[in-house]
């Protein structure tokens, strides 16, 4: 909801109210998180010791299990594709000064956006669990690379040359 109403509250809010309004919802989270009932579990409940080990000794565990190649090459891949250099902030400015949307329908993106994350969730539990992580790996790697390079059509307004407005363009890549 706030996603979808943050850009219809910018435009008639202060940006102070609007991020009062928006952080009222993980307040409430936290706020209903103490409500929770645990149970406190003792050393004769556990399945085994409870061992406390030196940090060094942790630290070495750690590293043995990081240093996998499953563990580490996935790793590894992921760490390098999130530290490259983006588009986002030229991208932004494109689509709010050359475009013109504003932040009331940039707010019905970021709600697309969201509910195509779900999507996202519920097709992976649904179909996808039992796929080995490779393959998962590797087909979203090729479909983030395609869907990413869509936002290339509509820089240069070829969309508008396939009769497609920029809008719901907008609306059918949904950002990343």
């Amino acid at each position: 909801m706030t996603a979808y109403l943050s850009g219809w509250l910018l435009e008639h809010l202060s940006n102070p109210s609007v991020f009062a309004i928006a952080a009222v919802f993980p307040l409430l989270v936290s706020a209903v998180a103490w409500l929770i009932a645990e149970e406190r579990v003792s050393p004769a409940d556990s399945p085994g010791p409870l061992l406390v080990q030196p940090i060094g000794q942790q630290g070495r565990q750690l590293w043995q299990a990081i240093k996998q190649p499953g563990i580490l090459l996935p790793t590894a891949f992921v760490f390098l594709w999130q530290v490259t250099p983006t588009a986002d902030s030229a991208f932004f400015f494109f689509i709010t000064n050359e475009l013109g949307f504003k932040p009331e329908f940039l707010g019905r993106v970021r709600l697309v956006t969201s509910l195509a994350a779900l999507l996202g969730i519920w097709i992976y539990q649904r179909f996808l669990r039992d796929v080995p992580f490779r393959a998962i790996l590797g087909w979203s790697t090729v479909i983030s690379s395609g869907l990413g390079l869509s936002a290339l059509v509509l820089v240069t307004h070829a969309n508008r040359t396939l009769g497609i407005d920029d809008h719901w363009f907008s609306l059918g890549i949904v950002w990343y």
